[in-house]
């Protein structure tokens, strides 16, 4: 067995208050306790709190104490944050285990202390390619957090440090223009992007490396969903490729966002997502989607039909109004996407993130498009880099139209 990690669908955050404590060690009157809000944190559960478990199975106290300390903050990061960091842990613990190296020691040899050693051992995996950089700076920084942590919280004492670290001041401009700078410090343990010689690529890159589709290739995945028949994926691809927005933002779109939206003699409708209007975007920020007023049209007739009815017969937990249901589901009821704020996330222990989107297209819409003659690998967040090759399309075409027009 090796260290790995579980999840608890909700944490508690409570502690107990024994209200029948036995009279002496000898008696064995029955204990009784309740349970109050632990003052350590501003809430009193964690939905799918990550556990990181050593290689006989027993918690790894400090990697787990440093995850708790995560969620005593005012600012409550997401779950998808913990388990990423727990991930990056379990990685580590692995490597002092197979290295049988103390991850509490500092020896006198520089390259023996566990951060130095972990490092090089990073380096190694990038060397060799099977380590992308940016997910090794990662694994590096949640490693040095949870050695700063352990030296500032927990007191933990290392004879020889661990890095050696620098300040360093970094300048930037803010979204109205105005320059500043702040002090950060850094180590020489940390993993930085070296700088790579421009070359020409056909790809974007949006946090990864995205593919835009030409027109051809469009046609025939639009094409392809027709030919497949399942209306909702038709439905939620048109949407990615006209308003370019993500798989978790199309598919926890709810059913009161379509006819609670303006009704059209506008050719776009505008529907506001992010934070506090139940559409998850990335990192919960707020922004407009504008849906062509023919796609509002269709989704709307889609929500009467016979199809969707059968869905909603199915669904999982019918409670609360319809309108907030999602607006696509799957055949059984249940979700594509399960939304950050779903009340019904701590019911599941692994809430749905596209699951059903990407086997759905390794499935059924790549085998048509080969029967199509069409060989593309296909990736949903591939639309957005589609929509907006398209909007970058047309603007050029007003542009050189309009060239010699009237200015």
């Amino acid at each position: 067995m090796e260290a790995r990690k579980i999840i608890i669908k909700q944490l508690k955050l409570s502690e107990p208050i024994i209200s029948n404590p036995p009279l002496s060690s000898h008696t064995t009157n029955k204990i009784s306790y309740s349970l109050k809000q632990n003052d350590d944190f501003a809430i009193s559960e964690f939905n799918h709190f990550p556990v990181v478990l050593n290689a006989d199975g027993a918690p790894w106290a400090e990697a787990n104490l440093y995850l708790l300390s995560k969620i005593k903050e005012f600012k409550q990061p997401s779950y998808k944050t913990l388990v990423s960091i727990a991930n990056d842990l379990v990685t580590f613990k692995r490597f002092i285990d197979n290295q049988h190296i103390d991850f509490l020691s500092s020896p006198k040899r520089k390259i023996n202390r566990p951060t130095i050693r972990y490092r090089f051992y990073l380096q190694d995996e990038i060397n060799s390619e099977t380590l992308a950089i940016s997910t090794a700076k990662r694994k590096m920084q949640s490693v040095i957090g949870f050695y700063r942590w352990l030296i500032t919280a927990q007191k933990a004492h290392f004879e020889y440090s661990l890095w050696n670290e620098n300040e360093i001041f970094v300048y930037f401009k803010n979204a109205y223009g105005f320059a500043g700078s702040k002090k950060v410090s850094t180590t020489d343990i940390s993993i930085k992007h070296t700088p790579q010689q421009l070359t020409y690529s056909d790809s974007l890159n949006d946090g990864g490396r995205l593919k835009p589709y030409d027109k051809a290739e469009q046609e025939a995945i639009i094409q392809a969903l027709v030919a497949i028949g399942n209306t909702e994926m038709t439905l939620a691809f048109l949407i990615a490729l006209t308003t370019g927005a993500r798989i978790q933002t199309v598919f926890t779109l709810k059913e009161k966002h379509i006819i609670q939206s303006i009704p059209s003699n506008f050719n776009e409708i505008p529907i506001l997502v992010g934070q506090g209007t139940g559409v998850d975007s990335k990192n919960q920020k707020n922004y407009t989607i504008f849906l062509l007023s023919w796609l509002h049209e269709k989704i709307t007739i889609y929500l009467s039909s016979d199809r969707r009815k059968r869905r909603l017969s199915n669904l999982k937990h019918p409670d609360g109004k319809q309108e907030d249901t999602y607006l696509f589901i799957t055949k059984n009821g249940g979700p594509y996407y399960m939304a950050e704020n779903d009340i019904l996330r701590t019911k599941r222990l692994n809430p749905s993130t596209g699951n059903s989107v990407r086997q759905f297209i390794k499935n059924q819409l790549e085998i048509q498009l080969s029967k199509q003659g069409v060989h593309l690998s296909i990736k949903f967040h591939n639309l957005r880099a589609s929509y907006g090759m398209n909007l970058v399309e047309f603007h050029s075409k007003n542009i050189n139209d309009g060239a010699d027009g009237p200015q």
